[in-house]
């Protein structure tokens, strides 16, 4: 538990807030958690196999897990035609 804490105190003192909403902690502490889950322990039972990995059957992902930090701000692509109007939005 004092490894989740102390990393997710890291993000959160780095997140653009004043205040953070508890949806965005809740999320931090998952993302905190899956995080310290990916990479194998050094003296855990597999040399090859995160614990992610063992417990779930799931890979990371780098297009879904590792493009954007978490808390960046992003622009998606919206739905457009070929006028003038804007293309992305905010998230």
């Amino acid at each position: 538990i004092r490894t989740v804490k102390e990393r997710a105190r890291f993000t959160y003192t780095i997140l653009p807030f004043k205040r953070v909403p508890r949806l965005i902690q809740i999320h931090l502490i998952k993302n905190t958690v899956l995080w310290l889950n990916t990479l194998p322990a050094m003296d855990g039972i597999s040399e090859e196999h995160s614990p992610r990995y063992i417990m779930t059957g799931r890979e990371l992902s780098y297009n879904k897990h590792v493009v954007i930090e978490f808390g960046k701000y992003v622009q998606t692509h919206e739905e457009h035609d070929n006028s003038m109007l804007v293309r992305t939005m905010g998230a």
